[in-house]
């Protein structure tokens, strides 16, 4: 999606932070790209959090496509829940229940 979608995600923040949405990797490798998705995954997920401190811009929220929007609010969940699984599979393991 980074690469497929990456300017078209970038375009709808033009009002929001510069360091949320034009990070200096965010063109030249995997690492960036990742990071421009998480980012702007994140501001759509939790938009409370980064509108409260100023972050992002109500007007970029609400323009984003709706599509994309529930996309990439699918994914931040689903990355959040991964690592709660895995925290739980440690926590699971230490406490030697399966041993």
């Amino acid at each position: 999606m980074g690469y497929t979608k990456g300017d078209v995600l970038s375009e709808h923040f033009q009002n929001s932070s510069f360091l949320l949405t034009f990070g200096i990797n965010r063109r030249s490798s995997f690492y960036g790209k990742i990071q421009l998705i998480g980012n702007i995954s994140s501001i759509l997920t939790f938009p409370g959090f980064f509108l409260k401190r100023g972050l992002a811009s109500a007007e970029d929220i609400d323009s984003f496509p709706l599509k994309l929007k529930q996309q990439l609010v699918m994914l931040q969940w689903s990355f959040i829940g991964l690592i709660a699984a895995m925290v739980l599979l440690v926590i699971i393991e230490k406490s030697g229940v399966l041993s």
